[in-house]
């Protein structure tokens, strides 16, 4: 391997006649010792607050799309950033499009009750557990589905209400199933016409 190689850092160019391939190790020695590493951080486009102010922007509205997360950015910055970087800059910080959990569409008089429950039982030892039986219905689109939508949250955000999207059981297109179980049986799936009510 014959010819001439160059390599440039933030302080010079540097020109190598290459005779043999002996001389990579060479160039990668001078890099290292040229190359000012720690003004690396300095170089990057989102600063410490702009990412604390990105994370801000990503919790204030979850179903925000990139575009729309990037304008606040760049409003008033000294030094607009691309999409790409922004997505890179919220996956360094845990956040990813995720699918929002899907939980019972519950009101504050319904999660009061779920509490009250669950204080009341707050003493219950395995074998009462092994004495309570759980039921739960399903609903099976047949036509269509509900659509997919996409937030940004981190990891153990899965829980939040701002990361939760609430259902409701329609009827159009769809069937309903109803189940029971406990740990000494487990049921038959009910083919029912409407949904359940708590009575």
């Amino acid at each position: 391997m014959h010819g001439t190689f160059n390599f440039r850092n933030r302080q010079r160019t540097r020109i190598f006649k290459i005779e043999s391939v002996k001389c990579i190790p060479r160039v990668h020695e001078l890099w290292g010792k040229t190359s000012d590493w720690s003004n690396c951080k300095g170089q990057l486009a989102l600063d410490e607050h702009g990412v604390r102010r990105l994370s801000r922007i990503a919790r204030s509205q979850r179903s925000r799309t990139l575009a729309q997360i990037t304008t606040p950015i760049n409003q008033g910055a000294r030094r607009t950033v691309s999409k790409r970087t922004v997505q890179r800059s919220l996956h360094r910080k845990g956040f990813g499009s995720r699918r929002p959990t899907r939980v019972p569409l519950l009101n504050a008089r319904h999660r009061a009750k779920c509490l009250a429950w669950a204080r009341e039982q707050r003493e219950w030892i395995k074998e009462d557990l092994k004495r309570v039986a759980c039921s739960d219905e399903s609903r099976f689109l047949l036509l269509h589905s509900d659509g997919i939508l996409r937030i940004w949250r981190q990891v153990h955000d899965a829980m939040d209400r701002a990361c939760q999207v609430g259902t409701v059981q329609g009827h159009d297109g769809s069937i309903m199933v109803w189940g029971v179980f406990s740990r000494q049986f487990l049921g038959s799936l009910v083919l029912v016409p409407t949904s359940f009510k708590e009575s």
